[in-house]
């Protein structure tokens, strides 16, 4: 960054921006959101805030950031493990009521079909043969679901051994 003018580095700093942070020293004003790309082509999405220089004998501003690249990507991937089944990785219930409220907004609601189903006799298999193998199977079964041909929207597991198709 050495030897770039700031306003290269960060476009979003306007002059409104700078004004802003003029009018209301004493709050800090909204963070600029920019996407920088380091030395290795790596993009990172980083947060500015401008304040006044305050004291010390000069005027000025004072450009703080900071990396807020993997913190987004936790959030993405906790948002999205909140969403999916453990077990299969598909989608929990709450997710996939979601998708077929979305799915009756872009289609006809006559086109669209929800088939569920259940594994019959699956306790007996895990009282038998035990968790893993009960386990194996619904993996199994998220699988074929998720591979499956035609037009299938979104798979689910419900609950215990039912799942779901749209």
């Amino acid at each position: 960054l050495q030897g770039r003018p700031l306003t290269t580095i960060v476009p979003q700093l306007t002059p409104s921006a700078v004004r802003s942070a003029q009018r209301f020293p004493d709050r800090p004003a909204q963070p600029l959101e920019v996407a920088l790309t380091d030395h290795t082509g790596a993009e990172h999405d980083v947060q500015f805030h401008v304040s006044l220089l305050v004291g010390l004998g000069a005027e000025g501003y004072v450009l703080t950031g900071q990396d807020v690249t993997d913190t987004r990507r936790m959030r993405l991937l906790l948002g999205e493990s909140r969403r999916r089944d453990r077990l299969t990785g598909l989608m929990n219930t709450d997710s996939f009521t979601a998708a077929v409220q979305e799915a009756q907004t872009w289609f006809d609601a006559r086109s669209l079909a929800v088939v569920v189903f259940d594994i019959c006799d699956l306790r007996s298999l895990i009282d038998a043969r035990g968790r893993d193998c009960g386990d194996a199977i619904m993996s199994a079964v998220a699988g074929a679901l998720e591979q499956a041909s035609g037009p299938i929207l979104a798979v689910s597991r419900l609950h215990q051994d039912a799942f779901a198709a749209l």
